[in-house]
């Protein structure tokens, strides 16, 4: 991978050619199909090259490294989720009512963004240790962990953003429970989250059905009145 790889790949992005698009669009949706297979560590750029209908010299005019194309991949997605969650925390309602929209819009966001999200909720952020495998050089051990950090911190911002929705729940009366805040919140993220194990867009329920239900059975177990 060359210096003058690294500037015909700029070039191309800044002229955003038609088929230059279209290629990145299957590049991507190959990295997506491939990440979710194999997870990060697991998937090769041999493998997503291959499936995109690219021969590796190819992909790197498209992507500097496996770990650019999984941010590429993920990260707008991600961070477009936790400004949702921001916006719901501090637009209008009972902390109740904040809280079943806040279940609609990420249900919405895995149906949209699939299978993107499941991507980034199959890798544990959180974990500790190194991230350094056979080959890798000690910069590209630094880089991955620091976006690994990055990623982390975005995923502590959306949980703060819901546990302060049920707080603010607990507050207006709209919400109860004799557990805190944060692990209410915790356990209502780890519900919805856990749809990377089996959610499908072309499944029976739909993201929207599988929001209300899950709202609904929320909302009812954190009832005053219940």
């Amino acid at each position: 991978m060359t210096s003058d790889i690294g500037r015909r790949r700029e070039l191309a992005a800044q002229e955003q050619s038609a088929v230059y698009q279209e290629r990145r669009e299957a590049l991507m949706k190959a990295a997506a199909e491939t990440f979710r297979e194999q997870g990060l560590d697991g998937a090769s750029l041999i493998d997503i090259a291959r499936r995109a209908g690219l021969d590796r010299a190819s992909l790197y005019y498209y992507v500097g490294s496996k770990e650019e194309l999984y941010r590429t991949v993920v990260e707008s997605v991600v961070r477009r989720n936790l400004e949702q969650v921001q916006a719901v925390l501090s637009g209008a309602g009972t902390g109740a009512e904040k809280l079943a929209e806040m279940i609609r819009r990420l249900m919405r966001s895995y149906a949209e963004h699939y299978p993107h999200l499941f991507i980034y909720l199959a890798e544990d952020f959180g974990r500790q240790g190194p991230t350094r495998r056979q080959g890798r050089s000690s910069a590209k051990v630094a880089e991955t962990q620091s976006w690994r950090a990055e990623l982390s911190t975005v995923g502590d911002q959306y949980y703060a953003a819901v546990r302060d929705i049920v707080a603010e729940g607990f507050r207006d009366g709209s919400l109860s429970s004799p557990l805190s805040a944060g692990i209410v919140a915790h356990g209502v993220i780890g519900m919805v989250s856990w749809g990377h194990r089996w959610f499908d867009p072309a499944g029976r329920s739909t993201a929207e059905e599988i929001a209300e239900g899950f709202a609904q059975m929320v909302l009812d177990g954190l009832s005053p009145t219940s």
